[in-house]
């Protein structure tokens, strides 16, 4: 089993991640794993007891954790099945969904002009003037948070899922 990460373990400021995953299964092998632990995606929030819902292809699945909570900022699993002689590679990609990713884009953009505006008044403090800065710190533990407790998890649920005997 070997996960090779492309983005170092530092940098997890930004809610993407991209690994590899080295399998001594078949495609057809792996779909059948990732199928067993999904079910499809439906419109109205109903759980079921798979551990994911999504869409798995022959060579390709988009996921997302079934949780019992609900959480914007869990991870979209994107990836890739790419057979080799003895086994397959599996591309992974994590990422916030798009509506998440382009609303948190439209807060930060705001709480960012807010704080232009109050450090333009710095001379006529006042404490709510650090409200703007708050929200963007707010804004970074939301979504880090969010994101890299999940992403965390579901990598290693995957790698053993994908990679480890039954």
């Amino acid at each position: 089993m070997t996960i090779k990460t492309f983005l170092p373990e530092t940098i997890k400021l930004i809610p993407r991640d991209h690994f590899l995953l080295d399998s001594p299964y078949s495609a057809a092998e792996i779909t059948q794993r990732l199928q067993q632990h999904t079910t499809r995606k439906s419109t109205f929030w109903l759980n079921s007891d798979c551990e994911f819902k999504g869409r798995v292809g022959e060579y390709d699945f988009e996921l997302i954790r079934n949780s019992a909570y609900q959480n914007s900022f869990l991870p979209v699993i994107n990836g890739k099945i790419n057979p080799v002689a003895n086994g397959c590679h599996i591309a992974v990609t994590m990422r916030l969904h798009l509506l998440v990713s382009v609303f948190m884009m439209i807060w930060f953009s705001f709480t960012g002009v807010a704080c232009i505006i109050s450090l333009s008044n710095l001379h006529r403090f006042s404490l709510p003037m650090l409200i703007p800065f708050a929200m963007i710190i707010l804004g970074i533990v939301m979504v880090s948070g969010g994101f890299w407790y999940e992403a965390c998890k579901q990598k290693k649920r995957l790698t053993e899922i994908l990679t480890q005997a039954s």
